[in-house]
């Protein structure tokens, strides 16, 4: 039982960790304007190593890799190692990657400083240089930027389980036009925003339409224009979408 409940714990304080993680994105420069994200695969890194330093400018610290040659491994783009010096290559857990489309992750980021970008590891946090990353043709951008540049591209985004209010005006201090709770509510930036409000259209429907049969009445049952918050104060977003199809 001690075990178990100690593996639990492990779990939650993990889970804990990664969810603070998850200010922006690290990914291809081309990832977002792609019309084709499903040629991207895997975990997406540069290939070439990146240096981790202690802090933003400070002593290098170690690197993360790949490792191998793809030519004899199938897998070889699922998987990215920490090397630390002195010590031999470590797998890094799928855990720690953000799936930002099928069967397709990244590495999220939670404080940009000085031209560094902060990451979180097995082996404490580390810093990356976003010169490097701009050499191997990656880039880091923000969970605003995702979702409005990943409009039409995803099968829509949705409240999170809290919920959420739509507003007549980008202020908490308007009128609320709707509550909105559950997957039944569709919700498509338009791209207009002031700070982190940001304007979108809200399809109302009876059932989630991934799930509603084609077969049955209408679905949709009334269409909304307001404002939301994308994303915290934070950074994080206040919505979740679907990586996989419906």
């Amino acid at each position: 039982m001690r075990k178990i409940l100690g593996i639990l714990f492990i779990l939650l304080i993990s889970n804990l960790l990664f969810a603070q993680y998850r200010t922006g994105l690290i990914l291809p420069k081309h990832f977002l304007s792609s019309d084709r994200r499903d040629s991207f695969c895997c975990v997406l890194f540069p290939d070439s190593m990146i240096s981790l330093y202690e802090n933003e400018g400070g002593k290098r610290k170690g690197k993360i890799c790949r490792v191998g040659d793809p030519n004899e491994d199938e897998h070889h783009y699922e998987k990215l190692y920490i090397k630390t010096k002195g010590a031999k290559p470590e797998l890094l857990g799928i855990e720690l990657f953000q799936e930002v489309g099928f069967e397709t992750y990244c590495y999220a980021y939670d404080e940009v400083k000085n031209g560094y970008v902060r990451i979180f590891t097995p082996k404490g946090n580390f810093w990356i240089s976003v010169y490097e990353l701009h050499k191997m043709e990656y880039g880091i951008f923000t969970w605003k930027e995702f979702i409005i540049k990943s409009t039409g591209k995803l099968n829509g985004f949705f409240p999170k389980d809290i919920g959420m209010n739509l507003f007549a005006l980008p202020s908490a201090n308007s009128k609320i036009i709707k509550k909105m709770k559950g997957d039944e509510y569709v919700i498509i930036p338009t791209g207009e925003c002031k700070g982190n409000w940001c304007k979108v259209k809200v399809n109302h429907y009876k059932k989630n339409p991934c799930i509603a049969d084609k077969n049955d009445e209408p679905n949709l049952i009334k269409s909304y224009t307001g404002w939301i918050n994308l994303v915290d104060a934070i950074g994080n977003p206040l919505l979740w979408f679907y990586t996989h199809s419906c």
